[in-house]
């Protein structure tokens, strides 16, 4: 929803880390996708109801990213296991 724009290779290739660490931890189940543009901010989320079969890869900054791109990624799980992985980065 919203214009993403195109990131920077380095923002792209965070993000694609961290959808891939967490993607590779769960069980087949069906996921969702969510890309939300705004002027300024970019965000995906990552929803899943099944929880991970192992603990996924840490989701932290790379020290490659921009400090001004203010890329985030953060993993919220209920206690069911559901839940969903939160990037972000600011559009420069």
């Amino acid at each position: 929803i919203g214009d993403h724009g195109a990131p920077a290779p380095e923002v792209s290739a965070a993000a694609l880390a961290a959808i891939d660490s967490v993607l590779t931890t769960l069980p087949p189940q069906p996921v969702t996708l969510t890309v939300l543009g705004s002027a300024d901010d970019v965000a995906v989320y990552l929803t899943f109801i099944q929880p991970p079969g192992r603990p996924p890869g840490p989701v932290l900054t790379p020290q490659t990213v921009p400090t001004s791109a203010q890329w985030h990624a953060g993993l919220d799980l209920d206690d069911s296991g559901a839940g969903c992985l939160e990037v972000s980065w600011r559009r420069n």
